[in-house]
């Protein structure tokens, strides 16, 4: 089942990450409206809170065969790279976490290799019909 694989891997990523960022509670409209380390998105200011992003990296890890410790890793594997791009990507377009530095905090990175990862989905979305294809799965599983 779907969702308790992408529980077990919730639980997994835990142990991954330090940033408090990602833990529940820590994502508040208030507390992030208007400022400036935030992403516009629909003339708006506000994160989607709706989703977590413990489980979109899941998801990513359970749709592309990735495990979280792969995730997480220093592994320049392409297909690795790939799953760590396109969560990365979908925590950014999507506003789920409303900051590049947040999201760099995650993956324990630079917030340039968040842009840099955002760039390279947003290109290979122009004509890669798999990411294409991995795209609709996310915002669909997600309603995004």
């Amino acid at each position: 089942n779907m969702i308790q694989e992408i529980e077990a891997k919730r639980a997994i990523i835990k142990e991954y990450i330090i940033s408090p960022y990602v833990l529940p509670g820590i994502v508040n409209i208030e507390e992030i409206k208007n400022r400036s380390d935030t992403v516009k998105t629909n003339s708006n200011y506000i994160a989607n809170v709706d989703v977590n992003p413990l489980d979109v990296i899941a998801y990513v890890s359970c749709i592309t065969n990735i495990s979280v410790k792969e995730m997480f890793g220093r592994s320049r594997s392409m297909d690795v790279i790939y799953a760590k791009h396109l969560s990365q990507y979908v925590l950014y377009t999507y506003n789920i976490v409303p900051s590049l530095n947040k999201i760099a905090k995650i993956f324990k990175l630079d917030h340039s290799t968040i842009i840099n990862a955002r760039d390279k989905i947003k290109g290979y979305l122009t004509y890669d019909e798999k990411v294409q294809e991995d795209i609709k799965k996310i915002e669909s599983y997600f309603s995004l």
